[in-house]
C-alpha cells in the first residue's frame, strides 16, 4: 500500500514539474516571436503541437495584455464535449481530434471562434459564436499570475468549456519588464481519475485523492460507488488520520474491515492534498478466513443434509396434504374456480384428492339451485340447515317476457333456445352484479329481491338500477335480433318495497330460501299491470319515496292491484338522473317526464281542462306515448 502511494505521488509529482517545466520552456519561445497575436497561424500550430506531446495537458492557453484577447487550444479525447457549442443538436465529426478557441475582441461580429482540427491540424470545420462575455483580465489565472509574478496553480474550478473538474497552471510573460500576456495548461481530473482507477490494490483496494477537507476530487463518486467501496469509508478514514495523523491504520465500516494508507501530495505541487488507500481487510487475509469458512461450511453442510433428507421425506407427506387443506378452505368461502388435484404414491392422500374434487363439483352444482351467500353461510356456520323465517324489508323485483306463450308456437326450439338461454343469462348476470338474489325461475319470468341474505341499506336504488340494465341489455338484444330476422323479447319489469318474510321454507327433507308476503304479490302485480299502460317498469309509491332523488319517475295512475282493496299509486321508470350514459336520461325523456308531470298533477287536482290541453300538447310531440292517450281518452269521456 505505501509502495502504490508513491507511485501515485510521484507520478503527480512529476507531472506537475512536466507542467511547470513546459510553460518555462514556452514563455522563453513566447518572448522570441515577433508577432504575438491570434492571427499568427505558427502560433497556433506551436500551441497545438505542445498538446501533442503533453498527453496529460487537456488544454493550453495564450491571454494578451494589451488586446485582451485569447487562444486556447484543447485536447478533444481528454473532454466530455461531442456536440457543436452552437448547435447541441450535431454531433462533431468523428476525426475531430483539437479545438482552437479565439477570443477576438476587435470583431464586433463574431468575437468567439472555434475551428476544429484533425491529429494532423488540419481545419475540419469552424463555428462562430456571436456573444463572449469572458474577460481574460479577469480570470483566476490571469490576475493570480500577474501577482505573484511567478507559476501559479490555482484551486479546484470548473472549466467554462466542458464543465469538468480541474486545475490550471499559468505564468506571467515580460518582456523588458513590460506585461505582454499569461500562458497557462489545464490539468483534467479525468486524467488523474484514470490513473488512480488502474491502481490496482489487493483485490479490490483503490486510491483517493481528497483536498484539505476530506473532499474526494478523483476519481468520481458513481465511479467510486462501483469499485465497491463507498465514499463514507474515504471519509471516515479522512477523520481518522486529522484526529491521530497516522499514516496507516484499520477502520471498520458497516462490518467490513479495511486497511488504510494516507500519503501527501508534493510540497512543490502548492496543493494540501492527500493520496487515500483503502483495501478491504480480507484481501490480505482470505486464506486463513477461507480456510476457517471452509471448516465451518462442511460442517454446516453436514448439517443441512441431515436435515434436507428429513425434510424431502416429510415433505412427501405433508407438502399434498397442506395443498388439499387450501383447497377445502377455498371450498369453504365458496371459491370452486380451482381445477387442481394432488398426485402422490400414498393411498391415503389420493383417497382424499378424490374426496376433495368430488365435494367441489358437488358444491358447484348445489350452489345454481340455491343462493351462493346461503350456501357460503351454511358451509362457514358448518351445521344443518334448518326451517326458518324473519321479518325483514326488501325490495322484491319481478321480470316477464310479453307474449312468449305465442312465440314458443311459432318459433322452433332450436331457434328460441339459444335466445332464451342467452336473455336469462345476461338478466341473472345484471341481477348478481348489483347485489340482488335470484329467488326462482317462473317459466319466462324472474323474481329476485335485495337485502337478503347479505344487508344492503340501498336495496331499492340497486333494484331500479337492475331493471334499467335489464331493459338497456334488451335494447341492444332485439336489435341484434332484428338483423338476424328473430323473434324479439319484451320484457315488463315490476318492484315494489315492503316486508316480508324470508328464510328456508318447506320441509326438514326438502326446503326452499324464498320470501312470503303481500309485498311480494303487489311486485308481481306491478309487473302485469304494465301491459294496460304499454310500459316497461313500473314501481310502487314506497320503492319511488326512496328513489326519486336519482332517477327519473314519472306517477302513472291510482290503481286497485288484484287482491288488495285499497288502491295504490304506481309509477314508470324511465331513466338514471346521472352518473352513467347506457342509463342516463335524454333530453326527449326529461321533457316527456316535465311535461306528463304537471298535466297529471292537473288532473289530480281536478283541473280537467287544463290537464286536457296539456295532455293533448304532449300527444303532439309523443304520440306514441300510450299514457297520455289513456288519459286524453278519460279527459274526452268526462267532457262528454
Amino acid at each position: 500500500m505505501e509502495r502504490n502511494s508513491h507511485v501515485i505521488l510521484d507520478r503527480i509529482n512529476i507531472l506537475a514539474i512536466k507542467i511547470e517545466d513546459t510553460l518555462q520552456d514556452t514563455s522563453a519561445l513566447f518572448l522570441a516571436t515577433e508577432k504575438l497575436s491570434i492571427e499568427n497561424d505558427e502560433l497556433v500550430n506551436f500551441m497545438l503541437d505542445i498538446l501533442k506531446f503533453n498527453e496529460n495537458i487537456s488544454s493550453y492557453f495564450l491571454g494578451m495584455e494589451k488586446t485582451g484577447d485569447l487562444i486556447q487550444v484543447s485536447n478533444i479525447r481528454l473532454t466530455t464535449q461531442t456536440h457543436y457549442i452552437s448547435d447541441s443538436s450535431k454531433i462533431l465529426p468523428q476525426n475531430a481530434v483539437y479545438s482552437v478557441k479565439i477570443i477576438d475582441h476587435s470583431d464586433k461580429i463574431s468575437p468567439e471562434i472555434i475551428i476544429y482540427k484533425d491529429i494532423n491540424f488540419k481545419t475540419l470545420f469552424e463555428e462562430k459564436l456571436p456573444k463572449t462575455d469572458m474577460d481574460v483580465h479577469a480570470r483566476p489565472w490571469y490576475v493570480k499570475a500577474i501577482n505573484d509574478k511567478d507559476l501559479f496553480w490555482t484551486d479546484i474550478y470548473t472549466f467554462i468549456d466542458t464543465n469538468e473538474l480541474g486545475i490550471s497552471v499559468s505564468k506571467p510573460i515580460y518582456k523588458k519588464n513590460t506585461l505582454i500576456g499569461v500562458i497557462g495548461a489545464d490539468l483534467s481530473f479525468a486524467a488523474f481519475s484514470d490513473f488512480l482507477m488502474k491502481q490496482k490494490i489487493g483485490h479490490s483496494g483503490h486510491a483517493f485523492l481528497v483536498n484539505s477537507e476530506g473532499k474526494i476530487l478523483v476519481p468520481e463518486v458513481s465511479i467510486i460507488k462501483n469499485s465497491g467501496i463507498m465514499p463514507e469509508a474515504v471519509h471516515l478514514a479522512y477523520q481518522h488520520y486529522k484526529k491521530s495523523l497516522d499514516n496507516n491504520f484499520v477502520l471498520e465500516y458497516k462490518n467490513t474491515k479495511y486497511l488504510a494508507y494516507i500519503g501527501k501530495t508534493p510540497e512543490n505541487f502548492d496543493q494540501n492534498w492527500l493520496i487515500i488507500i483503502i483495501v478491504p481487510f480480507a484481501d490480505f487475509f482470505a486464506g486463513l478466513i477461507q480456510t476457517q469458512f471452509e471448516i465451518v461450511l462442511i460442517t454446516i453442510i453436514i448439517l443441512l443434509l441431515s436435515i434436507f433428507i428429513m425434510i424431502y421425506f416429510s415433505k412427501k407427506i405433508s407438502k399434498p396434504i397442506v395443498t388439499l387443506s387450501k383447497e377445502i378452505d377455498k371450498i369453504t368461502n365458496l371459491d370452486l374456480s380451482s381445477k387442481k388435484r394432488v398426485r402422490s404414491h400414498i393411498i391415503e392422500v389420493k383417497t382424499m384428492d378424490i374426496s376433495v374434487a368430488t365435494l367441489r363439483n358437488s358444491l358447484k352444482s348445489f350452489a345454481k339451485y340455491i343462493p351462493k351467500e346461503i350456501v357460503k353461510k351454511l358451509l362457514h356456520i358448518g351445521k344443518e340447515i334448518n326451517l326458518y323465517l324473519e321479518k325483514k324489508q326488501l325490495t322484491i323485483f319481478f321480470s316477464d317476457i310479453q307474449n312468449f306463450t305465442t312465440m314458443v308456437e311459432v318459433y322452433s326450439i332450436d331457434k328460441l333456445l339459444p335466445l332464451i338461454n342467452e336473455y336469462f343469462d345476461e338478466l341473472s348476470k345484471i341481477i348478481l352484479v348489483n347485489q340482488g338474489t335470484i329467488d326462482k325461475y317462473i317459466g319466462d319470468s324472474i323474481m329476485a329481491f335485495w337485502n337478503a341474505p347479505l344487508d344492503d341499506h340501498n336495496h331499492a336504488y340497486h333494484a331500479c338500477i337492475t331493471a334499467l340494465r335489464c331493459q338497456n341489455f334488451l335494447e341492444k338484444f332485439n336489435k341484434k335480433c332484428r338483423e338476424t330476422n328473430s323473434p324479439e323479447f319484451c320484457s315488463r319489469f315490476g318492484l315494489n318495497t315492503g316486508e316480508v318474510l324470508v328464510g328456508n321454507i318447506g320441509t326438514n327433507e326438502r326446503m326452499n330460501y324464498t320470501i312470503l308476503g303481500d309485498a311480494v304479490n303487489i311486485a308481481s302485480r306491478l309487473e302485469s299491470t304494465n301491459k294496460i299502460y304499454h310500459t316497461h317498469i313500473i314501481i310502487s309509491e314506497k320503492v319511488y319515496q326512496v328513489v326519486k332523488d336519482s332517477f327519473l319517475v314519472r306517477p302513472l295512475d291510482i290503481v286497485e292491484v288484484k287482491g288488495k282493496k285499497k288502491k295504490i299509486k304506481i309509477y314508470e321508470l324511465i331513466a338514471l338522473i346521472q352518473a352513467d350514459p347506457d342509463i342516463t336520461a335524454t333530453q326527449l325523456q326529461i321533457e316527456l317526464f316535465m311535461s306528463f308531470s304537471e298535466a297529471y298533477e292537473a288532473y289530480e287536482a281536478g283541473n280537467f281542462k287544463r290537464s286536457k290541453a296539456l295532455f293533448a300538447q304532449i300527444y303532439s310531440k309523443f304520440p306514441d306515448d300510450y299514457p297520455t292517450q289513456i288519459y286524453l281518452d278519460r279527459l274526452r269521456e268526462k267532457s262528454g
